[in-house]
């Protein structure tokens, strides 16, 4: 069964107090929601009735009824913004009775830090290996052990791209340690990480024996012996099963694996609720991919497998 399978069968089951809590908010968030969308309909027939009106009355005014139009579109995005303004007076409720609970399961001596961030812990690696990186912002520190092993992880917000081809993306970023202490940089590029520009001084591609990771993985190495020791056999197996779920750059340095990209299924900020958004839903796929998080720790078994020839 592969890792995907496996991480298919997750199923949440949210206590009755995590459930209390998801139902008072999803309450709210409908509340705010149904009366956003009734004035927005009010609004929507005004916009679509009136050009037509003022366009046979005098078609010399036409220019003022579009400047109205613009000017109420405005408004209606600033109120969608107020909403969800609203909305985020349940936050500190829901990270307290829903995310720590949620992290609880997977984790032990963990902390979050809503404004603390991944890209301050790790300036220094992050600015070495990506110059070009253009960090927006990043919140939501998350730091402890899944099984033994430590790790750390966070959103990051990215805009990748110049001008006109320019956009920006919530990522996620996910640094384990393991017990060996690298001398060289190895680098795995995924063919959604390519937008990614690595600084790898010295550096060279390796050719791997296994082609079906070489399909999914470009790697780049500053020493070829390492990258092997690395990536044996049995890794780059774990490695293409990851590949299902989470999609990005992995990179080896030091005493650390670290991870930037995303999970195939995330569509925002691991830990936001949002107006748009069913609440159970989001947490729902917070839950898994909590889940997915420990599965993948687990399956790379950092601390002993990695290293058997």
């Amino acid at each position: 069964m592969s890792l995907h399978q496996k991480t298919q069968e997750i199923a949440f089951h949210p206590s009755d107090e995590m459930g209390l809590v998801i139902n008072q908010i999803e309450k709210e968030r409908s509340r705010l929601t149904n009366s956003a969308w009734y004035m927005n309909k009010k609004i929507g027939c005004f916009l679509f009735v009136m050009p037509f009106i003022i366009f046979f009355i005098h078609r010399c005014i036409f220019i003022y009824v579009f400047i109205i139009i613009i000017l109420v579109i405005f408004y209606m995005a600033y109120k969608q913004f107020k909403l969800n303004l609203i909305l985020q007076k349940q936050y500190p409720i829901y990270i307290e009775k829903v995310i720590l609970p949620i992290l609880s399961e997977v984790m032990t001596d963990f902390s979050y830090r809503e404004e603390s961030s991944i890209f301050e812990k790790y300036y220094s690696e992050f600015t070495k290996k990506f110059p070009e990186l253009k960090v927006k912002s990043a919140e939501d520190l998350v730091e402890g052990k899944i099984d033994g092993v430590e790790v750390t992880f966070g959103d990051i917000r990215i805009t990748t791209g110049t001008g006109d081809d320019s956009e920006t993306n919530n990522y996620f970023c996910f640094v384990a340690n393991f017990n060996k202490q690298l001398k060289f940089n190895t680098v795995l590029f995924s063919k959604f990480a390519q937008s990614f520009a690595a600084n790898i001084p010295s550096s060279k591609k390796i050719p791997l024996e296994n082609q079906e990771f070489n399909k999914v993985y470009t790697t780049y190495s500053q020493n070829e012996v390492e990258s092997r020791y690395i990536l044996n056999p049995s890794f780059m197996e774990k490695m293409l099963k990851i590949s299902e779920l989470m999609r990005g750059c992995f990179w080896f340095q030091g005493d650390k694996m670290m991870f930037l990209g995303d999970f195939s299924s995330i569509e925002d900020n691991l830990f936001d609720i949002d107006i748009n958004r069913d609440i159970y839903e989001k947490t729902e796929e917070t839950y898994i991919i909590m889940h997915q998080l420990k599965a993948i720790v687990n399956e790379l078994d950092l601390n002993t497998v990695i290293w058997k020839s």
